[in-house]
């Protein structure tokens, strides 16, 4: 199953039919991987699915495998990052976000999660350069909160 159609079956499913479901999807892309190891997209349905069900570790594993594999997959730093980030990792969270902006320096988004890593971090400094740069970037959600402190962008 690539990644955009376990997307659509994700937000279609109900909450049984997905726990029911993630174990069959885990071993189906398990086979796939095993028939062809450098299947990038199967590597990375399957760390969603890990990422989905909070087994962060082998997210991660996943998500380094695709890096490892085809470095400018842009998703797999993002999403690497999501998992760092839900482990409490928040310097690794940082570093793969920064790899993200790196590589699509117009993701508001991005700047947004790499922000909150850095607060979580107690970095407010680094928080407000990014919220600012999203921001600049379009992204509403920082513009209210720069309004909101009274920041300029």
């Amino acid at each position: 199953m690539g990644f955009r159609e376990l997307i659509r079956w994700f937000f279609k499913s109900d909450k049984n039919t997905k726990s029911q479901a993630f174990d069959q999807l885990i071993t189906d892309c398990t086979q796939a991987i095993k028939q062809n190891p450098k299947d990038v997209e199967t590597y990375f349905s399957r760390g969603w699915v890990y990422l989905n069900e909070g087994d962060y570790d082998n997210a991660i594993a996943d998500y380094t495998k695709v890096i490892e594999i085809d470095p400018g997959y842009v998703k797999a730093y993002l999403y690497r990052g999501h998992s760092y980030s839900a482990k409490g990792d928040n310097d690794l969270a940082i570093d793969d976000y920064t790899s993200v902006v790196e590589l699509n320096p117009n993701d508001a988004e991005t700047y947004v999660y790499r922000g909150s890593a850095y607060i979580r971090k107690g970095d407010g400094k680094s928080s407000i350069s990014d919220a600012i740069m999203a921001a600049r970037l379009g992204h509403d959600g920082a513009q209210r909160f720069l309004q909101e402190e009274g920041l300029r962008w």
